[in-house]
């Protein structure tokens, strides 16, 4: 018992803060390679290769049915796409990324071959079936119905649908219950035709084996991609979105805005600094929250800047009178160079932790693909997060974290949200339509 008590006494730890790094770690960044106009490389050796397709997407095209659709070509009729390239030790994904969209498999080293041949198959020439449209519209009902019944992700899905519905890949269940084999037939048709599909392989198949691979599978019959215009100018918020559910005990707050054009690594860091004040007012000093996330999600056609958090349904003005404050209270200086330095360091360090998986990296090269990032993008932008200036943190605050340009959504009781929140003078609360 005296061992426990003096263990438990013994809290000198909390206030001795750990030594610092001093230097930048090593750069290690993906060196990618660009093998004709549709192939993108990344040599690395081990047990299994990562291949996959990236594809840009216009912004007209409804990016729920694009999801829909290539999650159709990779499984394949009856899922034999899956079963196929389960022989290989793998199997395809679709991942929606902003900007388009990716289809990626994992396959054993010795089997990339055969698995691309696969690959290429089912994306060129994928064997619809109405019956596998109407199993997976099932599911994505169902995963509807799962996300509007959590209110945190029904927020934030209300705030995508808001600023940036490029980004909305679920959708909403009254269109996805209309879907059909002609939709899907046309869609895919679209992709590849206006998607300029580019190959992306992490992996180390010997490059003359690999350019014979790739030129014997012949064109995809797609012309030049069309040049994405820019989104438009974010508007100033004129009114507060409120989903209702009576009698909810919380209030799941969303807010955020679109973005484009931005500085993504300064906003990055920007994000951080703006999450680490506001759990710090929020959870530390009121304790109305458990937590608050703020994220960026990059895209050209129209990215996402969001701060999520739930507070309790009482301190829902107050909760967010405080987030108001705060977020005017970031525009000025506060960081200092060395603490800006060792932030920069510190996502250094994540960035090249994510890059340990062939899949991760594969997915980080279809990002900057569809993007439009120069090929050696990833390597720069890791040397400057070193590097990021704090007058880039500062204009990034003031740009984008500007609260009268936020949308704001609530999700809880009406009634609780109106006594509370229409005091603030925030602006018109207006219901958003949640029936079936």
């Amino acid at each position: 018992m005296v061992f426990v008590v003096a263990c438990a006494s013994n809290q000198s730890w909390r206030y001795t803060p750990p030594e610092l790094p001093t230097e930048a770690p090593p750069v290690v960044a993906p060196r990618v390679e660009r093998i004709g106009a549709g192939l993108l490389q990344v040599r690395r050796a081990g047990p299994t290769v990562a291949i996959g397709l990236a594809l840009r997407t216009p912004r007209a095209m409804d990016p729920s049915l694009a999801s829909f659709t290539l999650e159709l070509v990779a499984r394949g009729p009856d899922r034999a796409i899956e079963d196929a390239l389960g022989e290989y030790g793998g199997a395809l994904t679709a991942t929606w990324l902003g900007d388009g969209a990716l289809l990626l498999a994992e396959v054993d080293a010795a089997a990339w071959a055969p698995a691309l041949a696969t690959i290429a198959a089912a994306v060129r020439r994928p064997e619809f079936t109405p019956a596998d449209v109407e199993v997976l519209r099932d599911e994505r009902l169902a995963a509807i119905q799962r996300r509007d019944g959590d209110p945190a992700r029904r927020g934030l899905h209300a705030l995508v649908r808001r600023v940036a519905p490029g980004l909305d890949a679920l959708g909403e269940a009254r269109p996805t219950s209309r879907w059909s084999i002609e939709h899907v037939r046309r869609l895919h048709a679209q992709l590849l035709r206006e998607g300029e599909p580019t190959l992306v392989i992490v992996g180390d198949p010997p490059r003359a084996e690999l350019e014979r691979a790739v030129a014997g599978l012949g064109g995809w019959g797609v012309a030049a991609a069309q040049s994405m215009a820019p989104a438009a100018p974010a508007q100033a918020r004129g009114e507060v979105l409120v989903v209702p559910r009576p009698g909810l005990a919380q209030t799941a707050i969303a807010v955020g805005r679109a973005v484009d054009g931005a500085d993504d690594l300064a906003l990055e860091l920007a994000a951080a600094v703006v999450g680490s004040a506001l759990r710090e007012v929020l959870r530390r000093e009121r304790g109305a929250t458990y937590g608050v996330s703020v994220t960026h999600t990059p895209a050209r056609g129209g990215g996402l800047l969001a701060i999520e958090t739930q507070v309790d349904a009482a301190a829902t003005g107050a909760s967010l009178r405080a987030m108001i404050s705060q977020l005017k209270a970031v525009q000025g200086r506060f960081l200092t160079g060395e603490v800006l330095r060792l932030l920069g360091r510190a996502f250094q360090v994540e960035r090249m932790l994510a890059h340990q998986r062939v899949v991760d990296v594969a997915a980080a090269v279809a990002q900057l693909h569809v993007s439009g990032r120069p090929d050696d993008a990833l390597a720069a932008e890791l040397r400057r997060l070193g590097a990021v200036r704090d007058d880039d943190i500062e204009r990034a605050l003031a740009r984008w974290f500007e609260p009268a340009a936020l949308q704001i959504v609530l999700v809880g009781d009406p009634a609780t949200i109106r006594a509370q929140v229409e005091p603030l003078g925030l602006g018109p609360l207006k219901i958003v339509d949640d029936g079936p």
